[in-house]
Order: C-alpha cells, then sequence, then structure tokens
C-alpha cells in the first residue's frame, strides 16, 4: 500500500576523465531504486545498437563504492554525492529518473488504499514510540476504519540504501526527534525493526509479516584517468538514449522522465565535465 510518496531523483557517477580503449558492453552498479527502468531501458537499448548494459541491484552505498574503485564504468545512487567527494574521485554526477519512495504496510483488515498516515506519525512509527496498529494517534487518522490490535512489525533496509536517504531525510524533516536521535544518510542505526536487503527483501519481507510496515521505491568522475573511455561514451550514449527514446517505458512503471530542460544541462555537464586523457569531450565523441 503506498501511503505517502516521497520523490527523489537517482544520480549516475561517471567518471570525468579517461584513458583510450576499445568500445565494449557499458557495466554498472548501485541503487535497487531505479532498477526495473534501467533493466527495461538497456533490453530496448540492446535491441536498437547490439550494446549491452549490465547493471548489478546492490544499493547505493555499494554502487558509490564500486564506481569510487573503477570497479563499474558508472554508479547509481538516490543520495547525491557531495562536491568534495566527485572531486576526491573524479567523478561527474547527473540525474537520470525520478521517482518515489513510499511505505508499505500489511495490516489485517486494511485494503490497499484505506490508511492514513502523516509524516510526524510515521517517524514515531519508525522510532519505536508507536507499538500497535489500533494506537490513539493511528485511530485519530483514521475514524472510519476498524484497526486491529495488531503489533506493528518495522521492516528496513539493512544495506546502504539511497531509499534510506530519502526516507530518512523526508522523517527528518517531519519530526526533530527523527532529526536529532537518528538523522538521514544511506545507512542509520534504527531504534527499532527488522531489516532486509535491497527494495525487493523490504518489500517481499512486509509481504510475509503480517502487521509490517517498511519502505520501498514506488514501483517496485574528475582527475583520475579511469581505464576506458568507449565505454565511459557507452555509458553516456545509453543514457542519452534513454533521455530521448525512455520517457514512455518509464511512466508505464510510475517513473518520472527528466524535464528537457535538466536534460539540456546534464548534457552540457557531459560535455564540459566528462573528458578523454587528450581533454576531448566523450559526449562529443560519443554521437
Amino acid at each position: 500500500m503506498q501511503l505517502l510518496r516521497m520523490l527523489a531523483a537517482t544520480a549516475v557517477l561517471v567518471a570525468a576523465i579517461t584513458s583510450s580503449a576499445i568500445a565494449a558492453d557499458v557495466s554498472g552498479a548501485g541503487a535497487t531504486f531505479p532498477y526495473p527502468i534501467y533493466a527495461k531501458w538497456a533490453e530496448a537499448y540492446k535491441k536498437q545498437t547490439g550494446i549491452t548494459m549490465r547493471y548489478q541491484s546492490v544499493g547505493s552505498g555499494e554502487g558509490i563504492r564500486q564506481i569510487q574503485n573503477k570497479e563499474v564504468t558508472f554508479g547509481a545512487s538516490d543520495m547525491p554525492l557531495k562536491a568534495a567527494d566527485l572531486d576526491r574521485y573524479g567523478l561527474v554526477q547527473f540525474p537520470t529518473v525520478i521517482g518515489g519512495v513510499v511505505p508499505v504496510v500489511n495490516v489485517e483488515g486494511v485494503k490497499a488504499g484505506d490508511l492514513t498516515l502523516d509524516g510526524p506519525t510515521l517517524a514515531r512509527i519508525f522510532l519505536g514510540e508507536i507499538k500497535s496498529w489500533n494506537d490513539a494517534a493511528l485511530r485519530k487518522l483514521n475514524p472510519s476504519l476498524n484497526l486491529p490490535s495488531q503489533p506493528i512489525a518495522v521492516v528496513h533496509r539493512s544495506d546502504g540504501s539511497g531509499t534510506t536517504f530519502v526516507f530518512t531525510d523526508y522523517l527528518s524533516k517531519m519530526s526533530a526527534d527523527w532529526r536529532s536521535k537518528v538523522g538521514s544518510i544511506t545507512a542509520v542505526d534504527w531504534p527499532v525493526g527488522t531489516g532486509a536487503r535491497g527494495n525487493e527483501g523490504v518489500a517481499a519481507m512486509v509481504a510475509r509479516i503480517k502487521g509490517a510496515i517498511g519502505y520501498v521505491e514506488y514501483t517496485y568522475a574528475k582527475h583520475n584517468q579511469p581505464s576506458d573511455p568507449a565505454a565511459a561514451a557507452e555509458v553516456l550514449r545509453f543514457f542519452n538514449w534513454a533521455y530521448a527514446k525512455g520517457g514512455k517505458m518509464a511512466e508505464e512503471l510510475d517513473y518520472v522522465p527528466m524535464p528537457a530542460n535538466v536534460v539540456d544541462a546534464v548534457q552540457k555537464l557531459w560535455a564540459s565535465d566528462i573528458r578523454d586523457a587528450g581533454g576531448k569531450p566523450i559526449f562529443a565523441l560519443s554521437n
């Protein structure tokens, strides 16, 4: 059940300076959040170009680690990196698609769309202060529902996750207690609950546990000479194609495509900041 929708843009991290090499398939790793649309884009892109885009849905934290260690051609994170971190590892980041993070619940007798929650109450649930589905705070928000005396089972991400960043950033804005006690980052010290890996793991655990609540994605680089400019160019070709032709596919999976002005700004960033060892823009070479 989707209750509150927190919008987030997935950022792709690409090396800014690359050395010469032969064109190859594209490898990426990171956020589970955009995996459904990346997989759909990759399938269509391979049919059109013959180039394979392999993406590991391993969480934003691991995706950041892999691109920092030059293990993949690009990384994906739902939490933007700070400028200092981009400079340190020679990375450029740009947004690819917007999606939503929503709470999901498995409550006896409550149908999809019936339950109402607000931000402060949601924070109190994840702080462990509201322990039962018939708590007075929940009954006040849902006077027409017959909420059960079922215990609340909190489910959260166990891996470093941009989805966690989006969710905890929202809770920090809604609750001073959450902001001071827990905060917002890709991995926090959860006051209560059970961890599951990936959006897939959280969704599956909530489905299995009666009384559960979790959060999931709405559907379900600069001075280091990394190894492969041809692969970096192919990354840009892939996302340039996705911007131009992947919007309808994104909408079908309940994502929001990037607006034209954002795409234009991203393409200018590529042209100015992502270059080969000789200083030539990779994006110009990729067209």
